[in-house]
Order: structure tokens, then sequence, then C-alpha cells
């Protein structure tokens, strides 16, 4: 488990909310620094948080880039195309 620490009296924290789509839940967290150097160690400690994560799971590819990628992977069949109904 990890945790991010400040000083009673130089960070508080603003406000904080949580949104949730499906499986997955967003909490944001507004803190507000009155000492630089407290504001310093607040994003270093975060940075280091963020270098320790996994790699989020790829994300799979949109609909239209899969055709994308399956068209070119297996040659794309040109046909003609008449406006009008000519032939």
């Amino acid at each position: 488990m990890s945790g991010i620490w400040w000083e009673r009296g130089e960070a508080r924290v603003r406000k904080y909310s949580a949104a949730t789509t499906g499986t997955r839940t967003v909490v944001r967290v507004e803190i507000e620094v009155t000492d630089h150097h407290a504001l310093g160690y607040l994003l270093a400690s975060i940075q280091r948080e963020v270098a320790e994560q996994e790699p989020a799971p790829e994300k799979p590819p949109a609909r239209q880039a899969q055709a994308k990628r399956i068209a070119q992977q297996s040659g794309v069949l040109m046909l003609p195309h008449f406006k009008g109904g000519q032939q």
C-alpha cells in the first residue's frame, strides 16, 4: 500500500470527488499547498508513486482501427463505384 504524506499546516485538501464508470472508479483530490518546499516534496512523492506503478493494460483497438488493420493485412478488394446506376 502506498501513501502521500504532508505536515499539518503545509497543505490541506480543498475538495475531492469520485466518479465510477463500469468497474472503474476515478478519485480526484485537490490539495492546496502553502509552502513551496512542501509542494516539491508532495510532487516528488507523487512522481515516485507513478514511476512504481505497473503499466496500464493495453486497450483493445477501436473498431475502425481494427477494420483498417485487417484490410491492410488481407489486401483490399478494390471495387469500382458508379454514380447513378451506370455500369
